[in-house]
């Protein structure tokens, strides 16, 4: 879990690992596992790290090539033999033109050597080509009159669209009290926000999110996976993935040539890859 530096830090920290664990009384139970596990990788192994804090995994769609992001160290590629290389360490990243607020909480790739990367409050552009972190979009709905904190665990990049998605919750800055959760688009070349949509369980939280190219967010919370709309803004269970021994979503990626579903767990610190088609 990241540090926010914020006066309200402890109480949104305990109060979104709260509502994490919380489900809606109006959604039915996930039994059925979707798909099936094609492959699973011991991320302690392949980062060569003892305490890892695998936050987030992103795929290139045009190279394959596969990344995950750890909060402390930094972003590294996976490769196909199973070891990881590190790409960008996180002692070593150009200092951003706004301060971050947070650790990153999850990652996109939108080009090689460009990424889309989630904090408290902001996200950012990092650019290895050009060595600069700068400030891209923010994830606070424009017409709210209050002052609002937003924290979010989940990011995804559509390049059929060249749109960001995250998946937000919104928090009272004056009493850290949660106002709302909401699904958020963003312009991903200049940042602009493009639209929101209210998710009705204010409590929903991501772990991870799935653009899947074909209208619809795969968003995953604890062992559970759902499926949103873009098109009619529905929002369904998709399935329970615990009996893989997944419990722990803590990021999702979509990956369009091989057609899978990419998940980190963070109970097991393992990347699972799932064909939802099979």
């Amino acid at each position: 879990m990241p540090h926010y530096n914020s006066a309200r830090a402890p109480f949104l920290l305990a109060l979104a690992s709260t509502l994490t664990l919380t489900l809606s009384a109006c959604e039915p139970a996930l039994t059925t596992p979707p798909g099936q596990v094609t492959h699973a990788i011991q991320l302690r192994q392949a980062l060569e790290l003892d305490d890892l804090e695998a936050v987030g995994v992103t795929v290139d769609a045009e190279t394959g090539q596969v990344f995950v992001l750890e909060a402390w160290k930094g972003i590294y590629e996976l490769l196909p033999d199973g070891t990881a290389t590190l790409v960008a360490a996180a002692d070593a990243l150009p200092t951003p033109d706004v301060p971050q607020q947070s650790e990153f909480t999850d990652i996109a790739v939108l080009d090689e050597g460009v990424f889309a990367l989630t904090a408290a409050a902001d996200g950012y552009l990092l650019d290895l080509n050009e060595d600069t972190l700068q400030q891209h979009f923010c994830y606070e709905p424009g017409w709210e009159e209050e002052p609002l904190y937003q924290v979010t665990h989940s990011l995804d990049y559509d390049p059929t669209t060249d749109i960001l998605y995250a998946q937000p919750q919104t928090f009272s800055d004056a009493d850290g009290s949660l106002v709302s959760a909401q699904v958020g688009q963003w312009d991903a070349q200049d940042g602009f926000d493009l639209a929101w949509h209210a998710l009705q369980d204010a409590n929903f939280v991501a772990g991870g999110l799935a653009a899947d190219g074909e209208g619809s967010l795969i968003l995953g919370r604890g062992s559970e996976l759902h499926r949103f709309s873009l098109v009619d803004a529905s929002f369904e269970p998709l399935g329970d993935l615990s009996s893989y021994g997944i419990t722990d979503i803590q990021g999702l990626a979509w990956d369009r040539t091989e057609r899978e579903l990419l998940v980190i767990d963070e109970a097991s610190d393992q990347l699972f890859r799932i064909d939802l088609e099979n």
